[in-house]
């Protein structure tokens, strides 16, 4: 409850919006799988688990703004057996950095492509990615487009780290 604790006076006074609430049935799964994807919305996001225990699920993607320093909130909760929601993941984000959300570091990052700055634009891509994906197991198709334009400028001389 750390991050709880470390979360509540950022976003005390702030206004929270559900985004998204997705309900992921794995209870049909059989016990061990190494892998679970779900599949969800319009547009498709795809969520990635490792080792999901069989059950079902439910993912709330929440914003917390209008405080100074506004947060992205993802909840994963867990059905028991008495039909009772109980929590099962907690994570946070900031949506910014030094002023700018993920969208100004996207389209910063492309005015660098222009220019002959590619470990700049790595970063301001980096950066992107860092604010605008909620957590790491969610993949959309415009959290896509932007690791394929991260990759696109990759610098020369950094190691490509297996994802």
């Amino acid at each position: 409850m750390d991050s709880v604790d470390r979360l509540k006076p950022l976003i005390q006074q702030a206004t929270i919006t559900v985004d998204a609430l997705y309900i992921l049935d794995a209870s049909a799964d059989p016990a061990g799988e190494p892998r679970t994807d779900f599949y969800c919305g319009s547009p498709v996001v795809v969520l990635n688990f490792v080792d999901l225990p069989p059950g079902t699920y439910a993912l709330a993607l929440l914003h917390a703004t209008g405080v100074p320093h506004p947060h992205q909130i993802s909840l994963i909760l867990s059905m028991t057996p008495g039909n009772r929601w109980l929590l099962a993941g907690f994570f946070d984000k900031p949506m910014t950095e030094a002023g700018h959300d993920g969208l100004w570091y996207w389209v910063s990052a492309r005015k660098f492509t222009q220019t002959p700055s590619s470990w700049a634009a790595w970063f301001y891509y980096r950066q992107a990615a860092f604010l605008l994906d909620p957590l790491d197991l969610l993949t959309s198709p415009n959290l896509q487009k932007l690791e394929h334009e991260t990759d696109e400028v990759h610098p020369n001389g950094l190691p490509i780290t297996a994802q």
